[in-house]
C-alpha cells in the first residue's frame, strides 16, 4: 500500500511527533504496513512552512524523515499539474497531482478544501483525513486476517 501525504500532515508530523500527523509518518516508516510518496513541490513547500512558522532545525528533521526507506520521492511535470486545476485551486493542483503521479491507495489531508464535491467525483483516489487513514488501515488489517483464516 502506498499513501501520499499533504503539506500539512507533513508540517504536523514534525511540529508534533506524538499527534495524529507524527502517528501516521511514523507507523509508515516503522511498519512497513504502507510507503508513502512524497513530490519535490511537497517537500519544497513543507520545507518553507516549516522554516517560516517554526525554525532550521525543522527543516532538517524533515529532511532526515523524507531521506529514510519507506518514503519515495518523485518530481512533478507540469503536465501532470495542469490536469487538476480545473478541480481544485491551482495552488493545490500539485496534491492531486502528486497522489495520482505516486499511484497512492489514498491522499491523506487535514484540509477541507479536498473534501469538495467536485473532488470526490472527478479524483479517483481515496482521500481520507489522518484518523480516518489509520481507521481504514485497521480495518483492511483485520480483514485481511480474517481472510486469512
Amino acid at each position: 500500500m502506498r499513501i501520499f501525504l499533504d503539506t500539512c500532515i507533513w508540517f504536523m508530523a514534525i511540529k508534533n511527533p506524538h499527534g495524529i500527523g507524527g502517528r501516521t509518518v511514523d507507523l509508515g516508516l516503522n511498519s512497513g504496513l504502507y510507503e508513502i510518496a512524497i513530490s519535490k513541490q511537497i517537500a519544497v513547500e513543507t520545507c518553507r512552512k516549516l522554516r517560516e512558522k517554526i525554525d532550521a532545525q525543522a527543516v532538517q528533521a524533515f529532511n532526515f524523515t523524507i531521506s529514510r526507506k519507506g518514503v519515495g520521492r518523485f518530481d512533478l511535470e507540469e503536465h501532470d499539474i495542469r490536469e487538476w486545476q480545473g478541480v481544485i485551486s491551482k495552488t493545490d493542483a500539485h496534491v492531486l497531482a502528486g497522489a495520482q503521479k505516486a499511484k497512492a491507495d489514498a491522499l491523506v489531508t487535514f484540509d477541507e478544501h479536498f473534501f469538495t464535491s467536485i473532488v470526490k467525483q472527478r479524483f479517483p483516489i481515496r482521500i481520507l483525513k489522518p484518523k480516518d487513514f489509520l481507521d481504514w488501515l485497521e480495518d483492511s488489517q483485520r480483514r485481511r486476517k480474517t481472510d486469512d483464516r
